[in-house]
């Protein structure tokens, strides 16, 4: 498919030309996420449960007042970093809770 972009020629006149790729990947918009609703750059997407499981989990985001949305059967942590001491916990629910990146 072909994709042409509307100048003004050097008489005021619209003209056409065809956009190089270049041009038309930077004219992507990325997608946003509109269910995101916090301003932070990741989000942890978890089910309720795990906190029957891990109960430090959910009182350290509580405590560091990040903010926690329930929707359904999941819970969205909203978090700036996953911090080192942090990493081997979420490594070890690799499939349970998801890391989610902010689009938009």
């Amino acid at each position: 498919m072909e994709h042409y972009i509307c100048y003004q020629d050097e008489n005021g006149k619209p003209a056409f030309r065809e956009v190089t790729e270049e041009e038309l990947a930077a004219m992507q918009v990325a997608p946003v996420n509109l269910d995101w609703l916090h301003d932070y750059p990741l989000r942890i997407v978890a089910p309720k449960t795990l906190a029957l499981d891990y109960p430090q989990f959910y009182v350290w985001f509580m405590l560091n007042d990040l903010p926690m949305e329930k929707l359904g059967d999941n819970v969205h942590i909203y978090i700036n970093e996953i911090m080192t001491e942090h990493q081997s916990l979420i490594d070890s629910l690799n499939g349970v809770i998801t890391i989610e990146k902010r689009n938009g």
